[in-house]
């Protein structure tokens, strides 16, 4: 599956799932419309979204408590 397959087949978008195709190994060797394996590319790319929801969890925390600290004053 290319990706823009992927990105029409699963509404994901094109930089999303290009980022995860480096842990993914291709089926075709051209450099245009490369293909891979549809699981594969999926499970790179939630493991990359459960990372990057991860941090961004983290970074909701922090910057709750620095408003509650501001709004305590």
């Amino acid at each position: 599956m290319t990706l823009k397959e992927f990105e029409k087949k699963y509404d994901i978008p094109y930089n999303i799932i290009y980022a995860a195709t480096p842990y993914v190994r291709s089926t075709s060797t051209t450099m245009v419309d490369r293909d891979y394996p549809e699981k594969e590319l999926m499970d790179a790319i939630v493991h990359n979204l459960a990372i990057s929801l991860d941090r961004h969890k983290r970074y909701l925390e922090k910057y709750s408590e620095m408003l509650n600290r501001l709004h305590m004053k």
